[in-house]
């Protein structure tokens, strides 16, 4: 955003609003399972079906598997940078090449 011609006070507002409807939405379809104790996919059998709640379904699974890499990758680096600390920096960038 500051790239694109925004402050630093403008693209942390414009952060903070998307998370704000962001939980908005979340908080409302947390409400339904923690009000019914029902879970995530009864709920959306009750809204699309059977058939049409396996779209939610593997959207959150597709969902999962994105950010469980993201994560990842985020340790991974973390680590390298720990372990270059005590290791030959030359060695570390031949191991994050070949991974």
């Amino acid at each position: 955003m500051i790239v694109a011609g925004l402050s630093w006070w403008q693209s942390w507002l414009c952060v903070w609003i998307g998370y704000s409807v962001a939980a908005v939405f979340i908080c409302l379809t947390g409400r339904i399972g923690a009000t019914y104790h029902i879970g995530f996919p009864v709920v959306g059998r009750a809204s699309f079906g059977v058939w049409g709640s396996l779209w939610p379904v593997f959207n959150r699974a597709a969902m999962a598997c994105i950010w469980y890499g993201v994560q990842a990758w985020i340790g991974g680096t973390s680590s390298v940078h720990c372990m270059s600390y005590y290791v030959n920096t030359d060695a570390l960038q031949a191991l994050a090449y070949i991974s």
